[in-house]
């Protein structure tokens, strides 16, 4: 959440050289995984106007193939 006159940028980023595509460094984006495997991707949010900036997340996913996915989840 954001509040008062905030303007921070967000930077998101594969840890390991692990291919990944960001659709936009924004708050709200898509990441596309390019390979199956384990994926951690960092997010760091900065403000210049902040006393606690920057601050980043880390997120680990499980990426697995469309086909590995269906099998199990055929409804889905």
């Amino acid at each position: 959440a954001i509040s008062g006159d905030a303007n921070p940028s967000y930077k998101w980023e594969a840890r390991g050289n692990y291919p990944m595509v960001v659709e936009a460094q924004a708050a709200i984006t898509n990441l596309t995984f390019q390979q199956e495997g384990s994926a951690t991707v960092t997010l760091t949010v900065a403000d210049s106007t902040a006393t606690d900036s920057p601050v980043t997340y880390g997120v680990t996913f499980y990426v697995a193939s469309q086909t590995k996915w269906e099998e199990p989840h055929p409804d889905a």
